[in-house]
C-alpha cells in the first residue's frame, strides 16, 4: 500500500497547459515531470504507429521513441508550441518557481536557443502563438498591468501593443491568413469573452476604423472560450454558453453570423479541427465523466452542419486537450487508476493505445461514480406541513 506521499509523487504529463504536435504530423512535444522535473520530450509519432498491436492499452512508446528535451537549461519548462515550418519551437520557462514566465525559442535543427523576453520585467502568460509566416509571436503580458496582447518580431524582439482591455487576457489565437488574432479574455463576472484583433491597420473586415471586436449575437457579449481557426480562417470555432451548456459555436467571419455545431445534455469544450478540416471535434462532459466527440465529412459546409456525431473514449475519467492527428485523436487522459497521461484514439474504430506511462505500478482502485442529489424546494416541505 502506497503512502499518500507516494501517491502525490506519480509524475503526470501537464494537464493544465496544451502540448504540441508538429505540422507534418510526425511528433509531439509535451511537458512531463518523470524525472521530477517539468522538462520537454518529444515523442516519434511514426516510430510508435509501427508498434500498434492489438492490445488497446499496449504501450507504444520505447526509450528510443521518447528523447528528452532541453535538460541542459534551468527551470520549468511548459506549453510548446511549434513554429507553422516545423523548424522551431517556442515553449515558457518558469526560472524559479515564480510563474513569471519568459518565452524561449529552440531551434531544433542544432539545438541552439534564444530568450525572447531576456529583458522584462513582467510576466508572460504561457499561453502564445507564432505568426503565419513564423516571424511574428503573439504575447500575453502584463506589462501595462493586466495581461494585454503585444505582437513580438522574433529577429528584433520588438514589442507592438494590440489590445489592452485592463482585464486579464488568457489565450491567444492567430488566424492561418495572418489577418487576425482571436483573444479570451476575462468578461464580467466569471465569464470570458472572445476578441478578434485586426493585425495590420489596413485589414478589411472591421468597419469605422476599429482594430477589434467582440464575438456576439444580438449585441450581446457571448459567454465565449477555447477560440480555434479553421484552416481557411472563414470560420472561428469555440465553445459558448448557449442556454443552460456550452455549446460548440461557428463564427462565420465574412457572414458575421454564428451556427450552433452542438446542441446537447452537456458542455462541450476545447474544439479542434483536423488539418484538411474535415474532421471538428471537442471535449463532451455531463458531469466529472467526459468523452471525445467528433463530426467529419466537411462539417464546416453550411450545408452539413447535421453531419453524424461520433463518440469515443479511453475510459470512465476525463479527457482534455484533443489534437487530431489523420485518423486519430491524440490527447491527455485520466482517472482514479491512470495519473494524467498521452493517449491516442482511433477515430474510426475507438481503439485506445497509451503513449506515454507516468506510473510503473498498476493500480485497482474504484472509479469514483458521482452522485447527484435532487432538492425538493421548500414550498413542498411548507405544503407537506400543513398538510399534517
Amino acid at each position: 500500500m502506497l503512502s499518500l506521499e507516494q501517491l502525490l509523487r506519480i509524475p503526470n504529463v501537464d494537464n493544465s497547459l496544451r502540448f504540441s504536435i508538429s505540422p507534418d504530423e510526425s511528433q509531439v512535444i509535451f511537458s512531463w515531470n518523470k524525472s521530477g522535473k517539468w522538462e520537454l520530450y518529444a515523442m516519434s509519432l511514426r516510430a510508435q504507429s509501427a508498434k500498434q498491436s492489438p492490445n488497446n492499452h499496449e504501450i507504444a512508446s520505447s526509450s528510443k521513441a521518447l528523447l528528452a528535451m532541453t535538460e541542459n537549461i534551468e527551470g520549468s519548462k511548459f506549453s510548446p508550441k511549434h513554429s507553422p515550418n516545423g523548424k522551431h519551437l517556442a515553449y515558457a520557462i518558469d526560472f524559479n518557481g515564480s510563474e513569471s514566465f519568459h518565452i524561449i525559442l529552440h531551434n531544433l535543427s542544432n539545438n541552439s536557443i534564444i530568450d525572447l523576453t531576456p529583458s522584462f520585467d513582467y510576466a508572460q502568460q504561457p499561453n502564445f502563438d507564432f505568426s503565419p509566416d513564423g516571424k511574428q509571436l503573439a504575447i500575453l503580458s502584463d506589462e501595462s498591468g493586466s495581461f494585454a496582447l503585444y505582437t513580438l518580431e522574433i529577429a528584433t524582439l520588438e514589442k507592438k501593443l494590440l489590445l489592452d482591455i485592463h482585464r486579464p487576457i488568457w489565450d491567444v489565437a492567430w488566424s492561418p491568413d495572418g489577418k487576425y488574432i482571436a483573444v479570451e479574455a476575462e468578461s464580467k463576472a466569471s465569464d470570458r469573452a472572445i476578441y478578434i484583433v485586426e493585425v495590420e491597420s489596413d485589414a478589411l473586415s472591421l468597419s469605422k476604423g476599429r482594430k477589434w471586436k467582440v464575438a456576439g449575437k444580438n449585441n450581446e457579449t457571448l459567454n465565449a472560450q477555447h477560440p480555434v481557426w479553421s484552416a481557411d480562417s472563414k470560420h472561428l470555432i469555440f465553445s459558448c454558453e448557449n442556454g443552460e451548456w456550452h455549446n460548440i459555436g461557428l463564427y462565420d467571419v465574412q457572414a458575421k453570423n454564428i451556427i450552433w455545431l452542438t446542441d446537447s445534455i452537456g458542455d462541450d469544450i476545447q474544439p479542434t479541427v483536423s488539418r484538411s478540416g474535415e474532421i471538428i471535434g471537442w471535449i463532451h462532459s455531463e458531469g466529472a465523466k467526459t468523452n471525445f466527440q467528433f463530426k467529419t465529412s466537411g462539417v464546416l459546409s453550411s450545408s452539413k452542419q447535421s453531419a453524424e456525431l461520433h463518440q469515443i473514449k479511453v475510459g470512465d475519467g476525463v479527457h482534455s486537450f484533443p489534437q487530431i492527428v489523420n485518423d486519430e485523436v491524440i490527447l491527455i487522459y485520466e482517472d482514479a487508476n491512470h495519473p494524467p497521461d498521452l493517449w491516442k484514439i482511433n477515430l474510426e474504430n475507438g481503439e485506445a493505445i497509451q503513449l506515454t506511462k507516468s506510473n510503473e505500478m498498476d493500480f485497482d482502485f474504484i472509479q469514483p461514480e458521482e452522485i447527484f442529489m435532487m432538492m425538493c424546494p421548500l414550498y413542498c416541505f411548507a405544503e407537506k406541513i400543513k398538510k399534517q
